[in-house]
């Protein structure tokens, strides 16, 4: 048996030494500077949330630029997309929009004062804030410091805000934390912190103590000890503090007990952060054997794929103690696939869906809801078109329809070219009356002539529609049916002129 000697005496009391001296350099360097480094990340996210909202403006600005929306349109869709962005735990933090002559644009809790110059408002408060933000936006900031209402309330507190410039409107976009609220989230990271801290305490001190045991074994025995602890400590390190993409150590029952930056990150919005957390502790983590699988998830810069892979953590008995989950970004990958996909379903020459589309669509019976319409569509009078002007002006003709289609209806219609002059829209969860609406505004955005090549071109349309489930319960079933109507309509028109 291995003798306790006066060298591992000396070692065990050196470890002792080294480890109250870690903790007390903790308490006296590191925990002081903790604030400044939470309250620095705090900022960074708030810099982060209004560059995605500033893209989002920017999209707005380029369906204006590209003639598909007026600028007073994209304004509108902005103000409306600002006014119902709301983020954090309890969903109440918000977005603001001010001109850079004072006027409030766009905000969820002063919608009374929306289109008021802040001189015009009769609140000191509101007054100082516009004031305090403008100064900060014509100095070139990034942040405004000042005092504002609580969430609409009536209490008054301190708030810092990320600011940006939107420069070819004129406007100041903003969104930020009270006070209170960067305080209690430095305590609450702070909190976590600690909590690891001591984890990882707990696990040296469990490993001081381990070794004195081991000490009264043989030579062999403690040196393969030691070699484990410090493989295992020099991967676990690796993995999780080093490794830049999303990792998380899982214990038996699933839980998180300690995870990385990234990871973090990955999971600061509360929807993600449930779905992916559930997802993982059900469907990865089970068994004891190294497995691999695929997710994704919307995060607050859109949604992502990753690759999981998940490892058994074992101890010195090989007893299961629980797993290690490292995610890799496969996005680029992802969306290279999804977009050969879409391009074997788009429609080369009018860039929407193709038959091969509806055929897919009818193959996986697509959940469309309980109630959905089907619209088929046949231009008047087109290949009278194509035998006068020939295929060219015929099919400039095809691809400004299918863009008068795309912008007549909404953004989750399915719209594909049936063949020829032909089109289909699916639009899910709608009924009768809105496809109604579709056809009035396609024939009030066809009542001015297109111009091509100095002639003038009056384009009329025949239709059917079909209503799930008064019409037929299946996609095949309802094209059939409008597509019935939309010949006897064209067999009515030609009719009666």
């Amino acid at each position: 048996m291995f003798k306790f000697t006066s060298y591992n005496s000396f070692l065990l009391i050196i470890i002792g030494v080294l480890i109250i001296s870690v903790s007390t350099s903790l308490n006296f360097w590191f925990f002081p500077k903790i604030d400044e480094v939470i309250k620095s990340h705090i900022l960074e996210d708030l810099r982060q949330l209004i560059s995605v909202e500033y893209e989002s403006i920017e999209t707005y600005y380029k369906l204006f630029l590209d003639g598909l929306i007026t600028e007073e349109r994209a304004k509108e869709l902005t103000e409306q997309h600002v006014e119902a962005s709301f983020y954090g735990s309890n969903k109440q933090n918000y977005f603001f929009i001010l001109s850079l002559d004072g006027t409030l644009i766009a905000h969820p809790y002063r919608k009374e004062d929306v289109g008021k110059n802040y001189l015009d408002v009769d609140d000191k408060v509101f007054q100082n804030a516009v004031e305090r933000i403008l100064m900060a936006a014509k100095a070139g900031k990034t942040f405004a410091e000042y005092e504002f209402y609580k969430y609409g309330s009536k209490i008054v507190e301190q708030k810092i805000s990320a600011i940006k410039v939107f420069e070819r409107w004129g406007w100041i976009i903003g969104t930020g934390y009270y006070e209170l609220e960067i305080v209690s989230n430095i305590k609450a990271v702070k909190s976590q912190f600690s909590a690891i801290i001591s984890i990882l305490f707990a696990i040296i001190i469990f490993t001081y103590v381990f070794f004195v045991v081991q000490n009264i074994k043989t030579t062999k025995e403690r040196t393969q000890l030691l070699k484990k602890i410090q493989t295992e400590r020099d991967r676990l390190k690796t993995l999780i503090e080093i490794n830049p993409n999303p990792v998380a150590l899982y214990d038996v029952n699933g839980t998180v007990i300690l995870q990385n930056r990234a990871f973090e990150k990955l999971n600061e919005t509360e929807d993600v952060k449930t779905n992916q957390i559930n997802y993982l502790k059900e469907a990865v983590c089970k068994g004891s054997q190294k497995t691999f699988t695929e997710i994704n998830v919307l995060t607050p810069l859109g949604r992502k794929w990753f690759k999981v892979e998940c490892e058994t953590l074992s101890d010195e008995n090989n007893e299961f103690i629980g797993k290690m989950v490292i995610l890799t970004d496969i996005t680029k990958e992802k969306l290279e696939a999804i977009l050969w996909q879409e391009k074997a379903y788009q429609d080369q020459l009018t860039q929407v869906g193709n038959r091969r589309l509806l055929e897919a669509l009818i193959e996986s019976d697509t959940d469309l809801g309980e109630t959905f319409v089907v619209i088929m569509i046949d231009l008047d009078n087109f290949k009278q078109i194509n035998d006068t002007y020939g295929h060219t002006v015929g099919d400039e003709i095809l691809v400004y329809f299918s863009k008068v289609i795309k912008n007549s209806t909404r953004k989750d219609a399915i719209i594909m070219r049936y063949g020829g002059d032909e089109f289909t829209i699916i639009i899910p969860e709608s009924n009768k009356g809105a496809a109604q609406r579709v056809i009035e505004r396609l024939e009030d955005r066809l009542k001015t002539p297109i111009d091509l090549d100095g002639e003038d071109f009056r384009l009329s349309f025949s239709y059917g529609i079909a209503v799930c489930p008064k019409d037929g319960e299946d996609i095949k079933t309802l094209i059939e049916v409008a597509d019935k109507r939309l010949y006897e309509a064209k067999h009515l028109k030609k009719k009666t002129t």
